[in-house]
This record gives structure tokens, sequence and C-alpha cells, in this order.
């Protein structure tokens, strides 16, 4: 908190329009607690709407023409100097007063030139006008036109934005004669009747930061509890300082963590972190509120309980109690993710954090933490635990890296496609659809190595991978027909009528190779439909050899036929179509 010196020089500042928006703040936390400097900003605005009032009384119509007559003969003997604007606010007040002059002075040539050159005529002030009726504003006069719109517009609001524009219609007259209407609504809290609720309402709906310490100290009447606390949300970020001495007082607290909640933002979850840092199980509101209501301000929360459960790690169900809540916060997984980088949480508190969330975009991070030999284990762990695709390019990066034995990586793979073994497909067609090479090889090595049977599904798709080398896709082949199932076959047979036109004798002989070890002759007949009885029987008769190295070539040399014909068959659906 900024001292009473620093405070009495934001005061005058304050006078001027001349404060930053964070000294304002830091004005009304100081004046909230300081009883002279609140007395001393009461003082200076007083005077401030001295100031601004209504100025000194308008001259008659005689000291009008009279005045005019001076400025004419000065014009024409050419002793007026030229008017230069300058930086001073008196200055500018000054000559928007001779411009003023000026155009009274050429309305009333226009009167008299209209009249035919008679005697003056008498101009009345120009005052201001309501019904009908001229009028000079008072301050009693103002307090009622404002006290009248209040109770017109936010007696019982449906729509604040109407009752906004209402009140903002039916002020507009005092508004333009120079009165500080939001001073008078403030006024008006401290009186008595309907007309203090519906202040409280105004301020909230009008939205001016100014207006948070008045609304702060009509905490004290019991009756406007509830709409002052509404007006202070209305404010927003400005009002975070008195909603948090409110926090403080139990009579206020909960409609002060209400408030809370519905500002939002960062510096509301920073509000609210302090608060449950000191806040006992059975406080009001308890720690446990506390920390409910810090997830419904945004992802900036998530640091907040990062924090919070680093402070507790000790005890470590209340630190889970804590993490618990981050699922409850929207997009706490990025901003997690964005978290970690900004800063080295305690312990295991990231990998705790991370295994709740599982946020690819923190994945990244992961890898980076699998580098260090303290921390490899639990990385890999909760890499083992991310579901979808996006985890196998982490796995795949290893693997290329070289930082972690190959073995682990294998592992790691192993563990993935035991939980999921359809994400080795998806993740197999994008390196596909990216026509990467190197990364294709590395994946086709890494899949093969792990041996596992869900590694089979995502060996399909890189058999006809246009950028892996003729060898590596025999090698894919064959190994779909050695780790998969009988579904696996399937889909490679799928994958190889579909892509006819494009095989050669070798990869298509493996392809047929695994077909027949999972589904039999039979299989391989429904992949050779289109083919001659004669053709398909040569086929066949190929799987007979001992070996399959054997085999693989008696079946390649036994496609010569098969494939033109599969390739004419494709030809003539295209032409069909």
């Amino acid at each position: 908190m900024i001292r009473c010196r620093v405070a009495r020089g934001y005061v005058e500042a304050a006078q001027e329009r001349a404060l930053a928006l964070e000294e304002r703040w830091q004005l009304d936390e100081h004046v909230g607690a300081c009883a002279r400097c609140a007395a001393l900003e009461r003082r200076a605005r007083a005077l401030q709407e001295l100031l601004e009032g209504p100025g000194d009384p308008r001259p008659n119509a005689p000291d009008v023409e009279a005045a005019s007559r001076a400025v004419f003969a000065a014009l024409e003997r050419g002793a007026v100097e030229p008017w230069r604007p300058q930086r001073s606010r008196r200055v500018l007040l000054g000559a928007l007063g001779v411009c003023a002059l000026v155009a009274g002075v050429a309305a009333l040539l226009l009167l008299r030139t209209e009249r035919g050159g008679h005697a003056p005529v008498e101009v009345a002030p120009p005052a201001e006008v309501a019904d009908g009726v001229e009028r000079s504003w008072s301050a009693t006069g103002v307090e009622a036109v404002v006290r009248a719109a209040l109770l017109a517009s936010f007696s019982a609001p449906a729509d604040l934005a109407a009752a906004r524009a209402r009140f903002g219609a039916d002020t507009r007259e005092v508004a333009r004669a120079g009165w500080p209407v939001r001073r008078f609504v403030e006024g008006l809290l401290d009186g008595e009747g309907a007309a203090a609720p519906a202040a409280a309402r105004c301020l909230g709906a009008l939205g001016d930061a100014n207006s948070a310490p008045a609304l702060e100290r009509a905490l004290a009447k019991p009756a406007l509890v509830g709409e002052v606390l509404s007006a202070l949300g209305a404010l927003g970020e400005p009002s975070l300082g008195a909603l948090e001495r409110a926090l403080a007082r139990p009579a206020l607290a909960l409609g002060a963590l209400r408030e809370l909640c519905r500002v939002g933002g960062p510096r509301a979850a920073l509000v609210l972190e302090r608060a449950a840092r000191l806040a006992r199980a059975d406080a009001v509101p308890s720690r446990a509120s506390l920390l409910d209501a810090l997830t419904t301000t945004g992802p900036a929360s998530v640091a907040s309980l990062l924090r919070l459960a680093g402070e507790r790690l000790d005890e470590r169900d209340e630190c889970g109690a804590i993490l618990a809540r981050l699922p409850l916060v929207a997009g706490a997984g990025p901003e997690l993710a964005r978290a970690l980088e900004r800063e080295r949480p305690p312990g295991d508190l990231a990998y705790r954090a991370l295994l709740l969330l599982r946020p690819d975009e923190a994945l990244p991070w992961l890898e980076e933490r699998c580098a260090s030999h303290r921390e490899r284990a639990l990385a890999l762990e909760t890499l083992a635990s991310y579901a979808g695709a996006a985890v196998l390019a982490s796995a795949l990066n290893l693997a290329e890296g070289g930082r972690v034995a190959r073995a682990e990586v294998v592992s790691l793979l192993t563990d993935l496609l035991e939980r999921d073994a359809q994400r080795g497909e998806d993740f197999s067609r994008r390196v596909v659809a990216r026509a990467d090479g190197p990364a294709a090889h590395a994946w086709l090595a890494l899949l093969i190595e792990s041996a596992h049977p869900g590694a089979a599904r995502a060996l399909v798709p890189l058999v006809f991978c246009a950028a892996l080398a003729d060898d590596d896709r025999q090698w894919a082949a064959l190994a779909v027909g050695e780790l998969g199932t009988a579904d696996d076959a399937e889909l490679l047979a799928r994958e190889l009528a579909a892509s006819r036109a494009a095989l050669d004798e070798r990869r298509t002989a493996a392809c047929l190779l695994s077909i027949h070890a999972r589904l039999g002759s039979a299989g391989v007949e429904r992949a050779l439909a289109p083919c001659s009885p004669n053709n398909v029987r040569r086929v066949l008769a190929a799987f007979e050899g001992q070996g399959e190295a054997v085999r693989l070539h008696r079946v390649a040399r036994a496609l010569d036929g098969v494939l033109s014909e599969l390739a004419g068959t494709v030809v003539a659906q295209k032409e069909i179509l």
C-alpha cells in the first residue's frame, strides 16, 4: 500500500485527471484504510465540484451590444492581434469565451439586419430550458433531476443497458450545463429510501472506475450490501481492491466471493489465491470454497493452483485435492503447458498435474525432461499415459534424437500400442501424408522392433508409402502377416485392392504372403478376384514352396500375368466412371 505522502500527490493529480488507472486503484486502496487521506480526498472532490459548477452570471443584452461595438471598432482600427492557441487550460477557456462572444455579436447583427436597423433588441441569457420554461440550474435542482431519473430508470431495471440509456437521456441537460452527474449519484448512496439502491445500480451500470471508493463506503449500510456488491462486480477490475477487503469481512464475504468470480481474470485469481493461502477450513468463506471459486476465474487460475499445491507438497492429500480442481478450469491444458515453460514447479508436482490434464501442448516439455536422467522415468511414465496419436510423434522424436536409450523408447511405444492400437494407424497415415521419407523409415523400424501385435495395423499404410524405399515397403508388408491378426490382413487386402495400378511383383507377393498367413487361400482368392482362374491357380500353387524367401520369389514370378490383369481392371473401372 502507498504512503500518505504519495496518496496526497495522487489526490492532486486526480483533480487534473492526470492519474493512471493503476494509480487510481492504489489511491482507492489507501483511502479505504486511511481516514485522514479519505477526508482530504472528499474535500478535494467538493472543491472540484464547486469549480465545475455553473460560472459567473451571463451579461445582459446591453452589455453584449456594447461589447460587440467595441470589438468591431477595434477590428476596423487593426488594433487586434491574431489569436494563437496556447497549451494553458485558462487560455483555452478564454479563447472559447471569445468565440462565444463573436457568435453572439454575429447573432445580434443578423437580428438588426432583419428588423431594418431598429433599436437594439433585448436578448435573454442562454439559460437551460425544461418543458419550454427557461431556468438556471442550482445544486438542489440538479439533485432533484438526478433523483427522479434514478427512480425512473433504476428502481427495478430488467435491462441495465436500457436503464442506462434512459438515465442518460433524463440527465442530459444538467450534464451539458457542466454539473457532475455521477457525483450527485454517489451522494444519493448516503440517502434513504429507494434512491440509494437505485444509485448503486446506476453506478454499476455506468461502469466508471472512480465510483469504487464511494461504493465501498456504502458497504457500511446493511440494506445496500447486495446492490453495492453487485455494482462493484459490474465495475470489473477497478473494484478488486474493495472486493478483496470485503472478502475479509464475514458478513460480506460470500457476496464478495460471488462478485470476484463474476469479474474473473488474472487479477481476480491473485486475490482469491491470497485469500485461499490464509484461509482455514472452518473460515467464512472456507478454503475449499475459495479454491472452487478460483477455478471460475479462467486459465490464469492454473498458475495459482500450482503455487498453492506446491506449498502443500508435504500434505499429499491436501496437495492432491488442490490439483484435482485443475480439470474444472476452462482452457487448463494449454495454460498448464505455458506455466511449465515459465516456471519450474517443485518436486513431482508438474507430472501429477500433467497426469490429470494430459495436454498435447506439454509434449515438447516432456520430451525435454526425458533427456534428464533424474526425471526420465517420470517423464516416460507420463507420456505412456497419454491418449491420442500426438504422443506417438514424441516417441518418434525420442527415437530419432538418440538422447534416450532405444530400449526405453521401444518400451514406451509398446505401452502406447497396448492402450490403443488404432492410434498407430492414424499416426502412420499422417506420416504418409507428409511424404517424409526419413521419418517414415524411422517409424517403420520402431514398429517392427516393438514386435507388438498392435504395430501390424500401423504398418499397413507404410506398405503403400511412396516416400519409402521398395525394400522397406516389402518388409512392412511381410511384418503385417508376422505380427497381425485376420483383421489386419483384411485391411491389407483392401489397401492392396485400392492401389492395384501402382504395384510391383515383390511387394504384391509380400502382401499376398501376409494375407495367406492370416486368411488362407480363400483370402488370396478374394484379393485376386478380378483375375482369371488360371492365374489365380498359378499364384496359389506358388505358396507350396519351402521357406518364406522361396515362396516370396515363386509368388512374385507367378504374378507376371496377374498384375497386368489387376491394372487393366482399374483402368476399365476409371473409364466407366
